[in-house]
């Protein structure tokens, strides 16, 4: 069992406790992910979150500790997007070769960005409410 009261199961049909930071929400939202060393954006999508990390699908490979900054689209105010420092933590290409977002990105944010949680909570159930299914 977890010491750490925040590890909890992300969900508890798929497997057993996992060992992470912080409970992690799978929310899908756009997103940009900028380079420092490039000043792009480009475009990706939330796979899922938590208050120190998550999961990015992008069509980019980035290098482990590499560092980022990501604009989250988490609400329906677009002119408002929550900006995170992070570094990369690995980007593996995804199995699923036919589409544009070829690597899953996983970050851990600078910060915790505990300000969110509450807003990634529930876009996490409102999808759930969308794709029972998934």
């Amino acid at each position: 069992m977890a010491k750490n009261p925040e590890q909890r199961v992300s969900n508890p049909d798929r497997g057993p406790l996992e060992r992470r930071a912080a409970r992690r929400y799978g929310a899908w939202a756009p997103a940009y992910l900028e380079l420092p060393a490039d000043g792009i954006k480009r475009l990706c999508v939330t796979h899922d979150m938590s208050r120190v990390g998550g999961m990015l699908m992008t069509h980019v490979h980035l290098d482990p500790g590499e560092p980022v900054q990501v604009e989250l689209f988490l609400g329906t105010d677009t002119s408002h997007p929550r900006v995170a420092s992070a570094h990369v933590v690995r980007s593996k290409r995804r199995e699923q070769r036919n589409t544009f977002w070829t690597f899953d990105t996983a970050l851990k944010f600078d910060e915790p960005i505990d300000d969110s949680v509450g807003v990634i909570e529930e876009l996490s159930q409102k999808q759930r409410d969308w794709w029972p299914n998934e």
